[in-house]
């Protein structure tokens, strides 16, 4: 989540949050979650996360979808402020203080690892399967937020310049990240052989609850918005500049080695019939083994992550009865897996005294998955409290065999 105040005049259709009131002490609260995904589709994700059986048919299904490089992801964020909106903002700063909580979880694998998981190794016996570039990323952390804006006026049209900073609380975090591998099964399958070039980093796994405090960081906030007081409006966004140092007990390494595994070290049915009948949990219990095995002993040192960072850009453009409008975003995320991604959300806003109601269709393309439409619901009361929900996703909802895609968002603005 990134925060961005505008003034009373910084007024549009847009992620704005002051516009809906001309007071100035405020209470705002979101939260947004997104999962998706390139390749696979919500009734495979659906099936095997509830742990039901993978029919052949989904699996064969999958597997005809999927490239060389594949991705799947899922983020939650959520943040309560106050804000201090000043009134004559010629003279003064306002500010904001509050929390925010995130949790990320994201992948990128290869066809042949998918193969290799959901099939089995007995169609790959006698052949060396290359399993390169593959990438896992869970974390989750909170933040404790502050920072100021400050709005200037010339010559009609407005300038607003905002600055935050944070403090980190690192709850969790498991990276594997494979450069290289290969996987060969012996032609009488006495033994395979994981050949890897890797590095993994995780916290203590026996204290991964909200209160753990497995790391540290700092991190700052910049936004910048423009309107011409009419019609048009900009905004650029860069939050989350910064990191977590993460040292209670960390493990973090890196392996370069062969290793060998007779008589089936790995569950038979695993390697043989791969995860058609396999929880979500037993195939991370799967990889945690997998990983013991091949930890190294001089695995515990500190290290430190950079935050997932945002950059937005938004044009916003509103009609002159202000009914009609038209938002654009591009958004580009740097230190994570998430692709560039870009969304196109007209709407049309019906007023009725001093309050309105809005629906605004969304379209969208990148980040974790392919195309996406949904649609956002808006209430503003009295000027003196916003509503906002929706999806992005209802595309998926309606066709989850032929695509990805589970999404919502709530926004509540509140005057005091």
């Amino acid at each position: 989540m990134i925060l961005s105040w505008a003034s009373p005049e910084l007024y549009g259709q847009s992620d704005s949050i002051a516009p809906y009131s001309k007071g100035t002490h405020h209470l705002y609260f979101q939260a947004n979650f997104d999962m998706n995904a390139t390749s696979l589709t919500n009734e495979f994700i659906s099936d095997f996360y509830m742990g039901d059986f993978l029919s052949t048919r989904l699996r064969e299904k999958i597997s005809a979808r999927l490239g060389d490089r594949n991705f799947a992801g899922y983020r939650m964020d959520g943040g309560l402020f106050y804000i201090f909106s000043p009134g004559d903002f010629r003279k003064k700063f306002g500010y904001y203080i509050g929390i925010e909580e995130h949790s990320l979880g994201e992948i990128r694998f290869g066809k042949n690892l998918f193969d290799l998981v959901f099939f089995g190794n007995e169609s790959f016996i006698d052949r060396k399967l290359h399993l390169d570039n593959a990438r896992m990323n869970l974390m989750a952390w909170q933040q404790f937020k502050a920072g100021i804006f400050k709005t200037y006026k010339n010559n009609g049209n407005i300038h607003q310049f905002g600055f935050g900073v944070a403090l980190n609380k690192g709850q969790k975090h498991f990276c594997v990240d494979v450069h290289k591998a290969s996987f060969f099964t012996q032609k009488d399958a006495e033994y395979v052989e994981l050949d890897l070039d890797m590095d993994v980093m995780r916290t203590d796994t026996n204290n991964s609850d909200l209160l753990a405090f497995n790391g540290y960081g700092a991190s700052a906030d910049l936004s910048y918005n423009y309107t011409d007081g009419r019609n048009h409006e900009f905004q650029l966004r860069i939050s989350n500049i910064g990191y977590i140092r993460w040292d209670k007990s960390p493990d973090n390494f890196h392996r370069e080695k062969a290793f060998r595994f007779d008589g089936y070290a790995l569950p038979p049915s695993y390697l043989l019939n791969g995860l058609a009948d396999t929880s979500f949990t037993d195939a991370g219990t799967y990889l945690d083994s997998t990983l013991q095995a091949i930890y190294a002993s001089d695995r515990q040192k500190a290290y430190s992550v950079m935050l997932p960072l945002d950059v937005d850009m938004i044009y916003t453009y509103t009609s002159p009865g202000r009914h009609l409008s038209v938002m654009t975003q591009f958004r580009c995320r740097f230190f994570s897996l998430y692709q560039p991604y870009c969304m196109l959300k007209p709407g049309y806003t019906w007023f009725i005294k001093r309050s309105s109601i809005g629906i605004f269709p969304v379209f969208s393309i990148g980040g974790y998955g392919t195309f996406n439409a949904g649609v956002n619901i808006s209430a503003n009361i009295g000027k003196k409290f916003f509503l906002e929900v929706g999806t992005g996703t209802l595309n998926s909802l309606l066709s989850p065999g032929n695509s990805a895609g589970l999404s919502g968002t709530i926004t509540l603005f509140k005057t005091l």
